[in-house]
């Protein structure tokens, strides 16, 4: 039979159905904890699974864990405002928090000993204490007692050493002492306070069997007139009675009705759906806004009009309270529903605790009095450990038995999320709580018919790393490296389809490795040592990228392809990475980094509405065994430029740098001489003068380049090549040579740049090289490794792009695998394709742009003398087309910003940019800043300086002249961190800043 309670809520109505019982059918133990979550814990550790191992970890370290623990108790306890008095209560918490540690030590042990010190701080207190006075009594027996209560329920149903005169005399101090306290509740205090009369209350009836005192939890939970009762605690919105007033006591209240809702559901009654599972929603409501997101407000005025919150508080904001893991199993695991930033605070705390130091005070601690900054600086303390609510709440419903984990970025942004769906390993992405990449399946078809589901998680690991790390070269000093990692062992019980018994066969198994960085998440595929199988044809990767639209792509199938702005449904059948994709409120990244000298690269294919798919560019991929993929990236931002700041994260992806000695690496600017010995010592005179480290010869200088049988050690007659080197070096300056793949297949490529070293060649630009297969890479790479074997700094040229492994090898100091400006604007490189390479190609790093200055294909100077800031590139080709005589005998005086300008940086910013319309980038170099834009369409554009340090600055403004593009003006002004100039110019033209300290001579 059941009982229909009706409860209003203002103008809410709803009917709870709660089934009548006697008080034989409470369930024990069955306050926190089940016999069910107990064995579900003690397999998880048993098994060394995350997080729970790592919680566990926590939790028996902690102070309160120690067996030599000495209980103090008290006859009287009082606690007064601001826990002043304190006589006692300090005692009565940290006696509390101890016996419920060592209630679940034992449980999860088997450890006597423990049962023992908590039998002991029960017996203390239940025999000693009398009475609890002063303002905070109630809130004390509310926020202690429920743990008191989940340690005596504990010990009374799992162990036979705590004899029944002890628990008579604990239940006396329940009744007696705890329970005329609470019994009234606190309507006009904030509803923390209520709240946490109700999970004690809820707790005492389990534990007392005292069917009249539970119900009258759950019905003060349902329609108590107070501030704590769940109508009167939230708005629709999940705005909570207190978020107006402070983060910390608006979780506090969170908290305690989650706990109510807890042992009411281990006892049949699911408080949880209570007015549409408001709960939830002031859950989501509040660790979204503590996860640093906006959240709507609505000025709150309390029962009885005590408290009048007119906004919400920042006070306390980001310190989340370990309280969020049991809403999470409730709702995402046995219910299936989404709970994004319940998560995402789950994981956050997770995190946590694996990193900082075990606070030993309880925090949050409640007033009931108007707030100072003085009081408000009295309360702040450490943060909790979330150790012992991931350790027992975490994932114990059946529907997360799926494994599912979710790797989190250091700042909560970014997250990609694991789970095994019917067998078969998927992900998800999410930015900022928002879904970017739906559950996408992950795979690989190998010969043999290997690796395939059903998949079974084994175990799982986790890592993180805080830290920096100096390029030798690069766009800023330092580059951050930051991230969360988990590795997933997965086993494949799928027989290898031969015709043995499949008894007799081995699993396979796969490792996935997740990461989640600041600058975006990243995967691959581990494969370990086998039984009895050496190497692996990898025939095809199957990596999907399943989007939650048909959304815009920037789309090109050739390194050197215009870019076309298609919706995925439009773009042809494949693509090259990076590849850059507008949602409706993001940007969205795929990339690859990493060492590919033993893959293949990466090409995604159309697979289905709104979806891509990882395949090989050519052939397949074969390597021994343990192999380990390329990452495939996934990075988000709301505006594109922060994607090509973020491009170092490919870089953090990669090796390390394997060159013992860097100190040969020298960046610059280069001119490409004509090929003959007075060209290239006309480029060296203006080098010299202008700050350029470079003279290049191109093809042609050893002989037709496509010729086979152009020897790459011999030079054309019209090039005294000692001679040439000579002078460059009585200059300062190098002389980097072109060499194509022929020739470095043909000939012997140990000789070929052992040749150069000892000719005094500084580089060699590298042409033709082929880019599609594995093959191709294992040539490259050698050919990488060989010249910094022979002290040579390298550019290639053609369909390269960049994944990361200039830090690996930091002599590869830019490639071009971009549409640079060998192509005329008035063809296939108009501004607005510039404008979109500048942001879809910069993605992946370094890009040999090649700017012009003279030649006839340009339109506007000052857009080329923006392209050297715009296009990072630490070999900057500049002056393409043109040789030094056209420069004779004329003045260029813009050219000062070109000779000013650097190519490696401490730091650089896109300060504002557009997609196909517009971009500026700020670099600075040691105290000096160079800033350049272009645009497509004309416009005013504003650049602000907030860039700079404080101080005063001269800005030497490269503007275009209004009449003839082909002009430069310039002009010089005093500027500030506070100034922003105003940028007239033209169509399809350019504006350059070069700013340094006003004091600098």
């Amino acid at each position: 039979m059941n009982r229909c309670l009706p409860v209003y809520f203002a103008i809410t109505c709803f009917t709870l159905t709660v089934p009548a019982r006697s008080y034989a059918e409470f369930k024990h133990p069955g306050i926190s904890h089940t016999a069910r979550d107990i064995a579900f814990v003690k397999a998880k550790l048993a098994s060394v699974h995350q997080p729970w191992a790592d919680a566990w970890e926590d939790v028996r370290s902690s102070r309160h864990a120690d067996l030599n623990w000495k209980p103090t108790p008290h006859a009287h306890v009082e606690r007064g405002p601001y826990n002043r008095p304190n006589i006692g209560s300090s005692d009565f918490s940290n006696d509390a928090n101890a016996a419920y540690r060592h209630a679940v030590l034992w449980t999860l042990t088997d450890n006597r000993l423990h049962a023992e010190k908590s039998a002991e701080i029960l017996n203390a207190w239940s025999s000693t204490l009398r009475s609890v006075s002063n303002h905070d009594a109630r809130l004390l027996i509310g926020m202690e007692g429920y743990e008191f209560c989940n340690a005596a329920e504990l010990l009374k149903h799992t162990w036979d050493g705590w004899s029944p005169p002890e628990q008579k005399r604990f239940a006396r101090m329940l009744r007696e002492v705890f329970y005329p306290i609470i019994k009234d509740f606190y309507p006009s205090a904030n509803g923390n306070w209520d709240a946490s009369m109700m999970q004690t209350m809820l707790a005492m009836g389990v534990y007392l069997d005292d069917q009249a005192m539970f119900d009258r939890g759950v019905t003060y939970f349902l329609h108590g007139e107070g501030n704590g009762a769940i109508g009167n605690y939230f708005k629709p919105s999940g705005q909570c009675q207190e978020s107006g007033r402070d983060q910390a006591h608006t979780q506090m209240g969170l908290d305690f009705l989650a706990c109510t809702a807890e042992i009411a559901w281990n006892q049949g009654i699911d408080l949880y759906q209570a007015m549409d599972h408001r709960l939830l929603a002031g859950f989501e409501y509040t660790s979204k806004y503590n996860l640093g997101f906006d959240v709507p407000y609505e000025a709150y005025r309390s029962f009885e009009g005590r408290y009048h919150y007119k906004s919400i508080s920042d006070d306390s904001r980001g310190r989340l309270r370990p309280m969020y893991e049991k809403v999470l199993n409730h709702y995402e695991g046995r219910l299936g529903l989404d709970a994004p930033y319940t998560r995402m605070a789950a994981v956050k705390l997770r995190q946590d605790f694996q990193t900082q130091s075990r606070p030993d005070e309880r925090a949050g601690v409640d007033r009931d009095r108007e707030e100072t900054p003085r009081r408000r600086e009295r309360r702040r303390r450490p943060r909790q450990s979330s150790a012992m609510e991931t350790l027992m709440f975490s994932g114990q419903a059946a529907n997360l038995m799926n494994n599912s984990i979710v790797v989190m970025s250091p700042s909560q942004n970014h997250a990609i999320h694991f789970s095994v769906i019917s067998g078969t390993p998927h992900y998800k992405v999410t930015y900022k709580g928002q879904t970017v990449i739906l559950n996408s399946s992950l795979g690989l078809d190998t010969s043999g018919g290997y690796f395939q589901p059903p998949y079974v998680v084994e175990s799982t690991e986790t890592n993180s790393q805080q830290s920096s790390w100096k390029p030798v070269v690069g766009s800023k000093s330092r580059y951050p490296d930051a991230y969360n990692e988990c590795i997933v062992h997965l086993q494949s019980s799928q027989s290898d389809g031969s015709d043995n018994d499949v008894a007799d066969q081995s699993p396979w198994r796969l490792d996935l490795v997740f990461r989640a960085y600041d600058e975006g998440v990243a995967f691959r595929y581990a494969i370990p040592d086998q039984q009895e199988q050496t190497d692996l044809n990898t025939q095809s990767e199957n990596t999907q990228f399943q989007f939650t639209g048909d959304h815009d792509v920037y789309w090109d199938d050739y390194p050197q392809a215009e870019y076309s702005k298609v919706r995925l449904s439009q773009m042809g059948d494949h693509a090259i990475r990076p590849l850059l994709v507008e949602t409706e409120s993001h940007f969205v990244a795929i990339a690859e980094a990493g060492d590919l000298e033993n893959y293949a690269p990466l090409s995604l294919d159309r697979s289905g509405p709104n979806r891509l798919v990882s395949r090989f560019r050519h052939a397949t991929v074969n390597a021994p065994l343990p192999v380990a993929t390329p990452w495939r990236v996934v990075m988000v931002a709301e505006q594109p430029g922060t994607l090509v700041e973020n491009h170092y994260l490919l870089q953090n992806l990669s090796p390390p740098c394997a060159l013992k000695d860097t100190s040969w690496i020298r960046p610059g600017k280069v001119w490409r001489s004509s090929l003959t010995t007075a060209g290239a010592k006309a480029i060296v005179d203006y080098a010299a003068a202008n700050q350029y480290q470079y003279v290049h010869f191109d093809a042609g200088w050893y002989g037709p380049e496509r010729d086979a049988k152009s020897n790459p050690v011999t030079v054309i007659d019209d090039i005294d090549m000692p001679e040439a080197i000579r002078y460059a070096d009585e200059h300062g300056i190098g002389v980097i040579c072109y060499i194509n793949k022929i020739a470095m297949a043909r000939y012997d490529l140990d000789n070929t740049f052992r040749t150069y070293q000892q000719w005094g060649l500084s580089g060699v630009k590298m042409g033709f090289v082929d880019w599609r297969s594995q093959s191709d890479m294992r040539f490259l790479y050698s050919c990488i490794k060989k010249a910094a074997e022979y002290e040579l700094v390298v550019d290639i040229h053609d369909n390269f792009r960049l994944t990361g492994i200039e830090r690996t090898y930091p002599h590869l100091l830019t490639v071009e695998g971009i549409l640079g400006n060998e192509e005329r604007a008035d063809r296939r490189n108009p501004p607005q394709n510039v404008l979109t390479t500048s942001f879809a190609r910069m993605i992946a790093g370094a890009g040999d742009y090649t700017p012009c200055f003279l030649n006839d294909r340009v339109t506007s100077r000052s857009f080329q003398l923006s392209l050297g800031v715009v296009f990072y590139s630490p070999l900057q080709y500049l002056h393409w087309y043109d040789q030094a005589d056209q420069y004779a005998g004329k003045s260029f005086p813009e050219l000062e910003f070109w000779k000013a300008m650097p190519t490696t940086w401490d730091d650089s910013k896109v300060i504002q940019g557009v997609v196909g319309e517009s971009m500026t980038v700020a670099r600075r170099s040691g105290d000096q800043w160079f800033v350049g834009t272009i645009v497509n369409e004309a416009t005013k554009q504003q650049i602000p300086l907030d860039f700079l340090d404080a101080g005063d600055f001269t800005a030497k403004i490269f503007a275009e002249d209004p009449r003839d593009k082909l002009k430069v003006s310039i002009h010089t002004r005093k500027v500030t961190a506070d100034d922003v100039i105003t940028a007239s110019i033209g169509q399809g033209s350019g504006h350059a800043i070069w700013i340094f300290p006003t004091d600098q001579p």
